[in-house]
């Protein structure tokens, strides 16, 4: 950092430039400094006659000319402004001008008081000297550094002439002078530290100044704050605009009864609403007003702790249409109109009711549209809505006035048929329901064909209330669309068994993942030009305890729909970099991350913290995903894959090729490598299409500069055509290696493995 005459730059630059501009604040000073001393030389070379003295004079006028023309030259530069342009070269500009009139000073002093015995010629260079430099201290305040190289210059030519006269007033006059030197130079560095908190400050109290200013006019409410005797001092342009007023209607200083006047006599709003609002007004409590123009507003005073207080104003109109029409959505769908889920519950409670007082029964019928979802992706939701409303219309034309339908949300509807009391009934009118949905649709252009499933449950054999007979309507639901959709399925207690079973099955995975039963285990990928493994998958596996081995096809899905699937990521990913720290350097292992990882987690933090505990290098990793990861939240997904990619993480896309858009996928996510899916082998020795396919899609992926690497081998002939092509880096699959526990593996890393194919 430069140090010398210039200031100290390490500081903020907004703060250095005004340091700067305070150097040339005042130009009277330098104007008064050039003549002064000049002057001052002039007199003490004319009292003694002596030429250097001259000389000392007319350098002195040189000099300060030259300040004073760099002082007129930064005034004009400047304009007036703070933050001046380019502060550095007028911070040296000034340095050198000052410290050459602080040298010429001392040397003037020194010649004055060596060759000269003219007691006033002593008394000016002594005086007009110590006066500058007491001077300086406070105008070059900001440049501690420079004073105390002024005072160098200035002052130890002085100090030394002073001794040289060598009487004894002469010499106590320069060790007292020292002195004084030396605490002019502290009260300078001193001033300094004031000075420069002074600005901080300054420049604190603008920031923020400027932020409440800016909040003050991005606020969606009106604010305005009042003083002890309730004028306004602060307001901002959203308070005008609620109000209904010019910006002259209000000024600072104004009286709240003026304001208040002022909107009365606008046309605001009416004296008897003003009126009604003095009556109501207090402090602490919410006052609504409504204008003239039919606008509710929100009032709210709260004290100040000065004794004013603070008005905010919003505009609640819309607010309150909001509430009024909620209070009608509470029990109505927005886009049928029919009974929510709310007021069917209600209605259902008192239906069952009063089945069970007359010994009477019904049926509640789930019915749930088949191919909604794809109307809705394929020609949008306007067209799912109306889709909605001509089934609502549909099934209300089948519904007595004693029935009940509802929208139970998404595309169910829920329909409480009071004239259905056993089975046979609630099968023929199932049966009617499908068929009257089943017919096709003609709805904005379009001819849609929906369909239904529907699930029924009887009341009160199969619930006694609302709660259990929806639930077992929507069992008798789920195995209705199971069955393949387009049916219908009355509620039985094995549906029941199997719900529970499921349960049960939900709480041993809890548990198994609690107490660490879950098990990791590892598939080899060859290397095929290697011939050595460069890569183990991690695999989870559930033994199961006394139920025995749970497939992960089983009881990962189930993790995902319980939302276990993000803890059990986290501790795979911990678990496989532990193991994988204990391998060769050159190996890799590669983790499968399920979609909800990416959508309920975060996956970036998660890799992190997984290789900060374990110190796993970063390249070592693989994260395995499939397309489905991709289909929802594709910018986020992107930038997470993304910031695993740059922090070193391999990126490979599982089962590639059997997504319809892998291809696009290639070139927008940053993949390392990809797996092409086991089926490209099937009939890779009999089926020349199989082979053409699997060369595609193998030479497109290395084209793209990915690692490619093949699943499911599982015989030498098998690898002899994969290895015959040249494209693929990496195979997987039983002739490699099986799933096996990390201890396991410890064979395989220390040999080279030569297939019968590859001889």
């Amino acid at each position: 950092m430069e140090q010398g005459p210039t200031i100290d730059r390490r500081i903020e630059p907004d703060i250095y430039a005004s340091l700067v501009n305070s150097l040339f604040s005042s130009m009277r000073s330098l104007v008064a400094g050039a003549i002064g001393g000049t002057s001052a030389a002039l007199l003490t070379a004319y009292e003694t006659g002596e030429a250097a003295l001259y000389w000392c004079a007319a350098a002195i006028a040189a000099v300060s000319l030259a300040r004073v023309v760099i002082g007129m030259l930064f005034q004009h530069r400047s304009h007036g402004k703070r933050l001046v342009e380019q502060p550095h070269l007028w911070d040296v500009l000034y340095g050198i001008g000052a410290c050459a009139y602080s040298l010429l000073l001392g040397v003037w002093c020194l010649i004055a008081l060596v060759f000269s015995n003219d007691v006033t010629a002593h008394l000016v260079a002594v005086s007009v000297t110590i006066g500058y430099s007491s001077g300086i201290a406070g105008r070059n305040a900001g440049r501690p550094q420079l004073v105390s190289l002024q005072i160098i210059l200035s002052c130890i030519p002085l100090v030394l002439g002073l001794s040289l006269r060598g009487e004894a007033s002469y010499v106590a006059l320069a060790i007292l002078l020292a002195f004084f030197f030396w605490s002019m130079r502290g009260v300078s560095v001193s001033i300094s530290r004031t000075l420069l908190a002074a600005l901080r400050a300054e420049k604190v109290m603008t920031l923020l100044a400027g932020r409440l200013e800016a909040a003050l006019s991005n606020m969606s409410h009106g604010v305005m704050m009042l003083d002890a005797e309730e004028r306004v001092r602060v307001y901002n342009s959203r308070l005008t605009d609620l109000l209904g007023l010019q910006d002259g209607d209000v000024q600072e200083g104004m009286a709240l009864q003026d304001l208040v006047r002022t909107c009365v006599r606008k046309g605001v709003f009416s004296r008897s609403e003003l009126k009604r609002l003095q009556g109501e007004f207090k402090v602490g409590k919410e006052v609504q007003i409504v204008t003239n123009d039919r606008r509710t507003l929100s009032m709210t005073v709260e004290a100040a702790k000065d004794g004013g207080m603070v008005l905010v104003a919003e505009d609640v109109t819309e607010r309150k249409r909001a509430e009024a029409r909620i209070a009608y959505m509470a029990h109505h769908d927005d886009v049928t109109g029919l009974p929510n889920r709310v007021l069917l519950k209600e209605q259902l409670e008192e239906a069952l009711e009063e089945a069970v007082q007359e010994g009477s029964g019904f049926a509640i019928f789930c019915i749930d549209l088949d191919h909604f979802k794809s109307v809705n992706d394929t020609l949008g939701h306007p067209v799912g809505d109306s889709l909605l409303r001509a089934t609502a219309r549909r099934l209300s034309a089948m519904t007595r006035k004693s029935d009940v339908l509802a929208r139970f949300g998404g595309d169910e509807f829920v329909l409480i048929a009071a004239s259905v009391e056993d089975a046979d009934e609630a099968r023929a009118f199932a049966t009617r329901i499908m068929a009257a949905l089943a017919q096709p649709y003609a709805l904005n252009g379009h001819s849609i064909i929906a369909g239904a499933s529907v699930g029924i449950a009887l009341a009160p054999a199969d619930g006694r209330n609302a709660d259990a007979l929806l639930k077992n309507a929507d069992m008798a639901l789920y195995r209705a669309k199971a069955n393949g959709r387009g049916t219908y399925c009355l509620f039985e207690r094995e549906m029941d068994v199997k719900a529970q079973e499921r349960r049960s099955l939900e709480l041993d995975l809890r548990s198994a993942f609690a107490n660490e039963e879950l098990q990791l285990h590892f598939q080899p990928l060859l290397h095929l030009r290697r011939r050595t493994i460069s890569t183990c998958e991690a695999l989870l596996r559930w033994p199961g305890g006394r139920r025995g081995p749970v497939p992960p096809s089983v009881f990962i899905p189930l993790a995902e729909e319980m939302g276990l699937i993000v803890e059990i990521g986290d501790w795979t990913l911990l678990r496989a970099c532990r193991e994988a720290k204990k391998w060769p350097a050159q190996t890799r292992v590669a983790v499968n991350v399920s979609p909800i990882h990416f959508r309920r987690g975060d996956i970036v933090r998660s890799v992190e913290a997984a290789l900060s505990a374990t110190g796993l290098p970063a390249d070592r990793l693989e994260i395995e995903i499939t397309e489905s990861v991709l289909l929802e939240h594709t910018e986020r997904t992107k930038l997470a894959l993304s910031e695993l990619h740059e922090m070193g993480i391999r990126i490979s896309l599982d089962d590639f090729g059997t997504g319809y858009s892998s291809l696009a996928y290639l070139q927008s996510f940053p993949f390392d490598k990809v797996k092409i899916d086991r089926s490209f082998i099937l009939g890779l020795d009999s089926d020349p299409q199989a082979l053409i396919m699997l060369r595609g899609v193998a030479r497109l992926s290395a084209e793209l500069g990915l690692s490619v690497a093949v699943e499911g081998v599982e015989r030498d002939d098998q690898l002899a055509i994969i290895m015959a092509d040249g494209y693929v880096d990496e195979v997987q699959g039983y002739l490699i290696g099986r799933p096996v526990p990390p201890e396991k593996l410890d064979r395989l890393f220390s040999v080279r493995i030569d297939a019968q194919a590859a001889a």
